[in-house]
């Protein structure tokens, strides 16, 4: 009887394990926290999967692939990325993507603990080395690292995120494995030329989630048409200002990883923040009570066009008075919470003149939805999550309203 029970057991593991690869032929193989893991739901405490270099895989190949610091980049090799990114990286031909050179320069060149790193895939007939290797980029991925706080502390302190990630349409239609190829071969060298310094990675997903791997955190994007904004009324002391430089908002984020309610927050360094504050990527407000800082806003402008309309992004929010572990002497009600967000929104629109308003629901985020989805029904709404490449939280999925991401 022994016998049966164990040849039939070693079966079903054998056809579970079959079905896994079959499955999730690329993630499977990945130091990911994969849906079938149920002893990582136990974790207690943020780890790394993987330790040292990255295994080999059947996806791993570097002759097809070329990964370099973007400043090491020719000029003709960042003209050919920006052009891939440009036509492909938004897979639909109702959105323009206008990311310029300025853009891309500013999103890659600010980092001072790590250096950005780009990994451009490229057709097998063409030598890396050649001439004519600039002018072929038919595949990239953008990776920069940026600050990463999990409950107050963590070993942890960066992670690579692959903000960018882009295939040629015709290429990923025609050959599935090229952005596997892409993923398995950036992240192997990412990690070797990285060293130990940073071993994890962070990386966004939108309406197509990744099957067979536990997200991060899952969350909703909320689009809205945006008519004129008026600024409501705000009684004496409060007023709202915009930031210009990145010391305020990184005082700011540095008490918020000392004692704060959220479980995680992911953010960029500090020079990484003053480029897009000062070259108008990012838009930052604070709602004041005289000197004291009640309520943070940051806008993000996503370089997207739809049906003529520039997309505006409220990529996080702030208030200081639902922060259950943070005691203030002033309490701000919601109302002022919110219309300290239509001034901002009001400020901000001067200057991008966008016609749609992207709110995910991660942060205080939830609570300007509750209030303007009172009035206004959202245009579209998709899910979207974020996932950890080698590296495992505890508790993940996290909850949308206790993560704090802005990146």
């Amino acid at each position: 009887m022994l016998e049966y029970v164990f040849v039939a057991t070693f079966f079903l593991v054998l056809a579970i394990a079959a079905w896994i690869r079959i499955r999730f032929p690329f993630w499977s193989l990945q130091p990911v926290f994969h849906s079938y893991d149920v002893w990582r739901y136990l974790a207690s405490k943020p780890f790394v999967i993987q330790h040292g270099s990255a295994l080999p895989t059947k996806y791993f190949q570097p002759n097809r692939v070329k990964t370099a610091a973007f400043l090491d980049l020719m000029e003709e090799e960042r003209a050919a990325l920006l052009d891939t990114i440009q036509c492909h990286y938004i897979p639909s031909e109702d959105v323009t993507y206008t990311l310029r050179m300025e853009d891309l320069t500013v999103l890659c060149s600010h980092h001072a603990t790590a250096p950005c790193w780009v990994s451009m895939y490229r057709d097998s007939n063409i030598l890396l080395d050649s001439d004519a290797a600039a002018a072929v980029i038919l595949g990239a991925v953008v990776a920069y690292p940026v600050r990463f706080v999990f409950r107050n502390s963590s070993p942890i302190e960066y992670v690579y995120y692959w903000d960018v990630v882009v295939m040629h349409r015709e290429v990923g239609e025609r050959h599935v494995d090229s952005i596997r190829t892409l993923l398995q071969t950036h992240e192997a060298n990412q990690r070797r030329q990285s060293g130990k310094h940073i071993s994890c990675s962070l990386f966004r997903k939108d309406v197509d989630l990744s099957e067979g791997i536990v997200p991060l955190v899952k969350f909703t994007v909320n689009r809205f048409p945006l008519a004129e904004i008026k600024k409501p009324p705000l009684p004496a002391p409060y007023t709202v200002h915009r930031i210009q430089h990145a010391h305020p908002l990184m005082d700011i984020l540095y008490d918020l990883s000392k004692d704060s309610s959220f479980d995680v927050l992911i953010f960029p360094e500090l020079t990484a923040l003053q480029a897009r504050i000062q070259s108008n990527q990012w838009f930052v407000f604070t709602l004041q009570s005289k000197d004291t800082v009640l309520a943070l806003y940051v806008f993000r402008d996503t370089h997207m066009i739809v049906d003529d309309e520039a997309v505006l992004e409220l990529s996080i929010s702030l208030s200081m008075s639902l922060q259950t572990q943070q005691t203030s002497q002033s309490v701000l009600p919601s109302t002022h919470f919110f219309a300290g967000f239509l001034h901002a929104l009001h400020d901000v629109l001067l200057i991008t003149r966008s016609g749609l308003l992207d709110i995910p629901n991660m942060g205080h985020n939830m609570f300007i939805l509750d209030t303007w989805n009172w009035k206004y029904t959202p245009q579209s709404r998709h899910d979207a999550a974020f996932y950890l490449y080698n590296m495992v939280c505890p508790g993940m999925p996290l909850r949308p309203d206790h993560c704090w991401i802005t990146i």
